[in-house]
């Protein structure tokens, strides 16, 4: 079986598709977003071709895994650039495998800064669109996408195209429901379930205090999820409630964390 591993961020593909797979799957191919990605996990990963869907279109696309004899795609979202794997995938009669990345909630709320220093990506994303449009010969598809991945609104019109997967891996009854709820992931939908991913990376160092907790740092600001101020004001909070109750805090970072919120 030909497979791709299909992903917006190059740090991503060793995080969650080799982590869940425990490396017994290995791709015929990588595919990323943006040519920034693809040259970032190029440096380190020689061995698997890589390709970039900003370089080569939802076309190209299904012309690469056309050449490649692709079977199967896996994914692990269902963001704007994640429909577009489904249509290449569609295309060449491929299977879709979805891995959970995460903790989701319905609607992750963007703020209009988010899209303003992320115009180019912006830009990108809307052209991905229209090419599904034209692929799936729907003209309302656009703004469809519009609808859900921007202002939050149900995505009941899923049902209307192929974006749904063969097989989904999930962490627990939960959240198949959840996926099932949000996503639409219901008829021939193959449930799996697996462990969260991200504790397999983790190892006990050292022995702390009982009483220590550990705050994992998420990339709101970063992301555009929420307001810097706001986020300041909740780790006063989180100091205060530190100090009041003599428990201390560790703070479990993320590479993506800038320099103004890690101070």
């Amino acid at each position: 079986m030909s497979i791709a591993f299909c992903e917006v961020d190059a740090i991503d593909i060793n995080r969650y598709f080799y982590s869940v797979m425990c490396n017994e799957i290995r791709p015929s191919l990588v595919v990323l977003e943006g040519v920034a990605q693809r040259n970032l996990y190029e440096l380190e990963n020689k061995a698997v071709p890589c390709v970039s869907l900003q370089e080569v279109g939802l076309s190209g696309l299904i012309h690469t895994f056309e050449k490649f004899e692709i079977d199967c795609i896996y994914i692990n979202g269902q963001r704007i650039v994640d429909c577009v794997y489904y249509a290449a995938a569609e295309a060449v009669g491929a299977e879709v495998f979805y891995i959970q990345h995460g903790m989701y909630i319905p609607f992750m709320r963007r703020s209009a800064s988010f899209f303003a220093a992320k115009v180019y990506k912006s830009i990108r994303y809307f052209k991905y669109s229209l090419s599904l449009a034209y692929f799936y010969r729907s003209m309302t598809l656009p703004l469809k996408l519009l609808l859900s991945h921007v202002m939050g609104r149900k995505r009941d019109w899923v049902n209307d195209f192929n974006f749904k997967p063969s097989v989904a891996w999930v962490y627990s009854e939960y959240w198949k429901s959840w996926h099932i709820k949000h996503y639409h992931f219901d008829k021939g939908v193959d449930f799996r379930y697996m462990r969260f991913p991200d504790l397999n990376r983790f190892k006990q160092k050292k022995i702390v205090d009982e009483n220590t907790v550990t705050y994992c740092y998420q990339t709101l600001v970063e992301d555009g999820r929420i307001d810097r101020s706001l986020m300041h004001n909740f780790y006063c909070d989180l100091a205060s409630w530190s100090e009041s109750n003599n428990i201390n805090i560790l703070v479990k970072c993320l590479p993506r964390m800038t320099s103004s919120e890690s101070a």
